[in-house]
């Protein structure tokens, strides 16, 4: 089993460690996880705009959250995929 079918929709993640990184098919700055914690990579999180602004924070920097939720993305009334919530959230810069 991948660790993205372990999530379960409404479970929590704490102390999450992500960064920012740019996505070349929306062509946007997005958050997700980083490597070897209980959130795949590939899925996204969802913040405040702020932490995706590269004049604030540059692609590449790394944060931690202190407790992220997992839920559905409804698109057109269909669910399309996971994803992570930081919703009212504030990123702390993660120095390695």
């Amino acid at each position: 089993m991948s660790k993205m079918d372990n999530l379960k929709i409404g479970e929590y993640i704490e102390n999450l460690k992500c960064e920012s990184f740019f996505e070349k098919e929306t062509n946007r700055v997005r958050i997700r996880a980083l490597d070897n914690q209980d959130a795949p990579t590939h899925i996204l999180i969802e913040s405040s705009k702020v932490y995706r602004d590269i004049k604030i924070y540059p692609i590449g920097t790394q944060f931690v959250i202190k407790r992220v939720k997992v839920c559905l993305k409804n698109k057109d009334g269909e669910i399309s995929r996971k994803y992570l919530s930081a919703k009212g959230q504030e990123l702390q810069e993660y120095k390695k």
